[in-house]
């Protein structure tokens, strides 16, 4: 810094070194793979979140995942979801000084199945950060969102009874909701082969449309299982989720 005075005639100078130290605590960028444009998940999708920690290079530590707030207060989903039991990638892990590094970067990610998330609920994972002293602790959380399938309506079909592959039955959906419009209905029937209700024996008859009925001919069901055809309606709404529904008729 330089003081001059008003005429120009005298000035003095001083100087002070600043030394930048090596932060005391780790910084974190966390991402997923919930669309930005969508900012939600299906319940079916895996979740996939992406942590890069930075941490300085003289400090040992440790990192762990969980399910909460920075304040460690949790949120109603937290309470429902037991992270350790289900994540498909480890929650914690120790992480050894290297001196010679000023930082070292660390990856951290957090992998989740499909179809342990509720739909309509958001999750707040949790990264947090403990290091040796003279570090000190840190945390990052990232919100998921996940979206609800369509609301479970009215699925009717008429008649109840009829003959393969000649009576017309009638499927209807109505009173189905969902805030991610528009909904698009799918019908089929489960296969008679099969002794469950299993994707790989679903027999799709007509597939998605915004039209929520159609008249369809059906086959004849197992004799064991008293002429019996479960039918189904798939219900989506625009960013795919889904509800299903199930109604049996007697076909002969």
């Amino acid at each position: 810094i330089t003081i001059t005075d008003s005429d120009r005639s005298r000035s003095v100078s001083a100087s002070i070194e600043v030394t930048i130290l090596p932060a005391l605590a780790a910084t974190m960028s966390l991402t997923s793979n919930v669309p930005p444009a969508i900012g939600s998940i299906n319940p079916d999708k895996q979740v996939q979140i992406l942590a890069k920690v930075s941490i300085p290079g003289s400090l040992s530590g440790n990192l762990s995942w969980s399910l909460g707030n920075v304040d460690d207060s949790f949120n109603d989903a937290a309470s429902l979801l037991d992270l350790p039991s289900i994540a498909l990638t480890p929650v914690r892990q120790i992480v050894t000084a290297i001196p010679l590094l000023d930082y070292q970067i660390v990856t951290m990610n957090l992998v989740l199945p499909k179809d342990v998330l509720i739909g309509g609920m958001t999750y707040n994972f949790r990264l947090h950060s403990s290091l040796a002293a003279p570090g000190t602790s840190s945390s990052a959380i990232i919100a998921i969102a996940v979206n609800e399938p369509p609301r479970p309506g009215v699925f009717s079909i008429s008649p109840s009874s009829g003959q393969e592959l000649f009576d017309d039955f009638f499927f209807s959906c109505y009173n189905w909701f969902d805030s991610e419009l528009p909904l698009t209905y799918q019908f089929g029937y489960w296969s008679s082969s099969s002794s469950s209700a299993s994707s790989k024996s679903l027999i799709v008859v007509r597939s998605k449309l915004e039209l929520s009925s159609t008249s369809l001919v059906l086959p004849a069901g197992s004799a064991s299982k008293n002429f019996t055809v479960p039918c189904i309606a798939e219900v989506f709404d625009s960013l795919s989720a889904r509800s299903q529904a199930v109604e049996n008729v007697i076909v002969t």
